[in-house]
């Protein structure tokens, strides 16, 4: 989060008077226990990725499984990132203290809409 206040100086200054910031983003306010934190996100006959997601208090980290099949065999890839956890409970102070109001906030289906003006 040490970076959300950089971001939002920036936007300030690049958003004209009355420019409107536009930002979606996955809920992340709840979290998943179980099998729930096993994501399936393409798989066709040739390819199957799967996310595992690993919540912290601040971030996210989320492991890509990718298998392949090539060359008449199935192989594996997987590699790691990190995700900041963005809530709108925690991102709301950020637009206030960069004095930009907010328009439109809704959640729907897992992903949060926000809009907010300069």
């Amino acid at each position: 989060w040490e970076h959300m206040g950089t971001l939002l100086a920036d936007v300030w200054t690049a958003l004209a008077d009355g420019g409107v910031l536009y930002l979606s983003f996955r809920d992340h306010s709840g979290v998943p226990d179980g099998t729930t934190r096993i994501v399936p996100v393409q798989s066709n006959r040739e390819k199957i990725l799967t996310c595992i997601l690993q919540y912290g208090h601040t971030h996210i980290t989320v492991t890509d499984v990718l298998h392949q099949w090539q060359q008449e065999k199935w192989t594996l890839n997987t590699g790691s990132y990190l995700k900041l956890k963005i809530t709108t409970d925690k991102l709301l102070p950020y637009l206030q203290q960069y004095k930009l109001r907010l328009l439109h906030c809704k959640a729907e289906n897992g992903l949060v809409h926000l809009m907010a003006q300069k």
